[in-house]
């Protein structure tokens, strides 16, 4: 279990570390949150091959694999993932694993593995119509 606060600090915890409750239940902490540290901004279940994409208020993102963040107790406050100094985070998102083996084909040709400068150009032929609408953004939307 993944979990990310405002000031980039997370944690991973063992699923087996968070015992079943019945409906009584007063609910378990799973991270001890302070000003340091922030409030909650996701929770998510991972693999160690998944990759988490962390982004700030400034709109920097940052990718790194689950594996690389370490599992600790259910009460505690984690380590750095993203630096402060950086801005709020205010989102995070999970890449599973399995997508990094996949491509998928864009107009039938299946892109290059390799991260080279050379641009994907789809050629049209000329019998190709193109149809233009120009859409007027001055004016307001009835709903």
């Amino acid at each position: 279990l993944l979990v990310v606060t405002e000031h980039g600090f997370g944690k991973r915890s063992q699923l087996s570390e968070y015992r079943s409750q019945n409906r009584a239940g007063k609910g378990l902490i799973t991270y001890r949150t302070t000003k340091r540290t922030g409030m909650l901004v996701g929770v998510a279940q991972v693999n160690d091959s998944d990759d988490v994409l962390l982004i700030n208020d400034l709109g920097i993102i940052i990718r790194f694999r689950a594996g690389e963040i370490p599992i600790l107790g259910r009460n505690t406050s984690g380590v750095t993932l993203m630096r402060s100094r950086e801005g709020l985070v205010v989102d995070m998102s999970i890449v599973s694993g399995d997508d990094d083996d996949e491509h998928e084909a864009v107009n039938g040709e299946v892109l290059p593995e390799d991260e080279s400068d050379t641009p994907f150009v789809c050629e049209a032929d000329e019998d190709d119509e193109v149809d233009l609408e120009i859409v007027d953004t001055d004016r307001e939307l009835d709903d």
